[in-house]
């Protein structure tokens, strides 16, 4: 019986996911069409990796109990830092190595007046 974190394998013919292999994420009760929502580690074209599937287009190869059920981190092996201090985005200090002319034309720019910068036009504050 396919219950939450069954892994499955879809047998809808026009899905991107047909012959493969899913982990159930939560079954619907109340009598819709599609109640049984699946996750997949490839994503489809549409960069989702989740899809509904009636009963009768899955199949089920292993149930949840026997402690095989996906662990849904991203792969990549890089995980996004905890700490605040670590979140940081960016080459760190601009200043460092930078020729003359190669500073980037942002809102936060010494030359407000430059043109294509955000804050063309207004006053320093």
């Amino acid at each position: 019986m396919i219950q939450r974190g069954s892994r499955v394998r879809i047998l809808r013919e026009e899905s991107y996911w047909f012959r493969d292999e899913g982990v159930v994420v939560s079954i619907d009760k109340s009598g819709i069409l599609y109640p049984v929502i699946v996750r997949f580690d490839k994503v489809s074209y549409s960069g989702i990796n989740t899809n509904n599937f009636a009963m009768n287009e899955l199949e089920e190869v292993s149930d949840g109990k026997e402690g095989n059920r996906a662990t849904y981190a991203a792969s990549g092996g890089k995980q996004t830092p905890v700490t605040p201090m670590e979140r940081k985005t960016g080459q760190g200090d601009i200043a460092v190595g930078v020729r003359s002319g190669a500073e980037p034309e942002s809102a936060g720019s010494e030359n407000p007046k430059k043109e294509g910068d955000p804050n063309q036009g207004t006053e320093v504050r």
